[in-house]
């Protein structure tokens, strides 16, 4: 029957850990709350006999031994923090139903007490000697057997996941057995054959509770705690390793949080300097220029040909365009770095958008004599950011047109892939090195070069496309061999009219 018992409430409590998902930890600890409050109880008024001769303590050998079976399942599986609450809440709920069964026992034996059943006043009845002795025995053997755990696994080498499970349980037991029953019944006709009879008892829960508990971690829940756990090998003071565990979980947090607040001031450090190389130098270039193309020709005015002014002007105004072109560049990527950037993704017809795009841009096409061709026999309607795609379309067709010789072709497809939409802008310019198309989309390394009429450019705009793209749950892809072009291709989420009149 004993051995019944624990395989019992074992499983019932392996079982309520198991549904922590569910429930959490509350059933567990009110569980073992209620167990600590019985074996109480149950030690003050209840003992089997066990081998004919001696008695044990169900209580004792039982409910307590379970105790300590899920203060190491929960030591070992949740923590310090979850530990010491359990142990807390054992403590707490022992001293609270005690007291109450002593308000109850003081009741039922008033005078003023009468009772229509026969209920027997033991029931209520608990030894405060053996309450006091065993609430402070089971404060200490909390801490104790996380001690001798740890202990175990810093100083005994190559020890076995069970045979430290085991030595911990029953050191413990055996620590409880002692103290508990030299303070309670040292003295008393028959110690002898009590203590015998719990010292058998306990051997066997502590037995098959370090078996249930060695089952569970490596063949239910085939925990690689053990394995994974660095434990140092240079504790002083066994008393350091009861906040072993915790001060190397805190550690390891802080440790993780340092590192990743390091990255994150690297990377901010390379964007304030690319933003400041910039600002220095990419724009206050064209500024350069278009105030010497002014000075120049303010100067020289009266003395210069119509066509010269012209020709001034035109680039007074390439100037200008590169400038305000880099400037919205640069407000658009310090918004995004201060995640200040509106995000307002609606459906649209992205085919309405890429016309747009071309014909803002024809302009610059038509200097270079480059045809854009964009034909499709599909409306394709994307949920997206319109602003941010209309800036990823417009980087990608001025850059092609940037890098595609006078003469060149441009073709813009799209279509669906994967559940996507996707747009490819071809063309058939410069090309792209191998090892420069990584450099594309990376801030701390960006890659600038003239196109093939030597305009300028500093790279933030396919930075802030890839933003946009991923901001928007799509992927920006390039491909693209020297000296026959680049094929740059990115995708969002399609939306389909269907869908529309569904959610309607």
């Amino acid at each position: 029957m004993l051995v019944i018992e624990i395989l019992l409430l074992s499983c019932i409590i392996i079982f309520l850990y198991h549904q922590k998902e569910v429930f959490g930890l509350a059933l567990v600890f009110i569980l073992i709350g209620s167990n600590q409050f019985f074996q109480t109880l149950l030690s003050s008024n209840l003992y089997v006999q066990i081998f004919n001769d001696y008695y044990y303590s169900p209580g004792s050998v039982v409910l307590f031994s379970s105790s300590i079976f899920t203060i190491l399942l929960i030591y070992i599986k949740e923590g310090v923090h979850s530990t010491r609450t359990l142990i807390y809440g054992i403590l707490i709920s022992n001293i609270t139903l005690t007291l109450l069964s002593f308000i109850t026992s003081y009741t039922i034996n008033s005078e003023s007490t009468f009772s229509i059943l026969s209920i027997p006043k033991e029931i209520f009845e608990i030894d405060m000697q053996i309450f006091i002795i065993g609430t402070i025995t089971l404060f200490v053997d909390s801490f104790l057997i996380i001690i001798i755990f740890e202990f175990v696994l810093l100083k005994v080498k190559n020890i076995k996941i069970f045979l430290a499970i085991l030595v911990s349980i029953i050191s413990v037991l055996y620590f409880d057995l002692v103290i508990f029953s030299f303070f309670s019944f040292w003295g008393n006709e028959g110690f002898e054959v009590f203590f015998i009879g719990n010292l058998i008892g306990k051997s066997i829960a502590g037995v098959l509770y370090s078996l249930m508990l060695y089952a569970y971690l490596v063949y239910i829940d085939q925990s690689s705690y053990l394995k994974k756990l660095e434990i140092s090998k240079d504790v002083k003071d066994i008393f350091s390793i009861v906040t072993y565990r915790e001060r190397y979980e805190f550690l390891k947090k802080e440790k993780d949080h340092i590192e990743e607040m390091k990255n994150s001031l690297i990377e901010s450090n390379k964007n304030k300097d690319k933003f400041f190389s910039i600002i220095s130098h990419d724009l206050k270039s064209p500024f350069h220029a278009i105030l010497s193309f002014l000075n120049l020709t303010q100067a020289n005015f009266d003395s210069m040909s119509r066509d010269n002014v012209k020709k001034n002007l035109a680039l007074i105004q390439k100037s200008f365009t590169n400038a305000f072109d880099l400037l919205n560049n640069l407000l658009d990527w310090s918004r995004i770095q201060m995640d200040r950037v509106q995000f307002n993704p609606t459906p649209f017809c992205i085919n309405d958008l890429i016309d747009k795009c071309i014909n803002n841009l024809s302009y610059n096409a038509e200097n270079k004599n480059i045809s854009v061709l964009f034909h499709s026999s599909e409306n394709y309607h994307v949920f997206a950011d319109l602003d941010m795609i209309n800036s990823v379309i417009s980087n990608l067709l001025s850059n092609a047109i940037k890098f595609t010789n006078t003469g060149g072709m441009i073709i813009i497809s799209i279509g669906y892939r994967d559940k996507a939409t996707f747009v490819k802008v071809q063309d058939n310019g410069m090309g792209i090195e191998k090892e420069v198309i990584d450099k594309l989309f990376r801030l701390d390394t960006v890659y600038t070069s003239y196109g093939t009429n030597k305009e300028s450019g500093t790279g933030l705009g396919l930075i802030l496309s890839e933003e946009f793209i991923k901001k928007n749950n799509g992927n920006i892809f390039v491909e693209s061999e020297l000296g026959k072009g680049s094929t740059f291709t990115f995708t969002l989420p399609q939306f389909l009219k269907d869908d529309a009149v569904m959610d309607e």
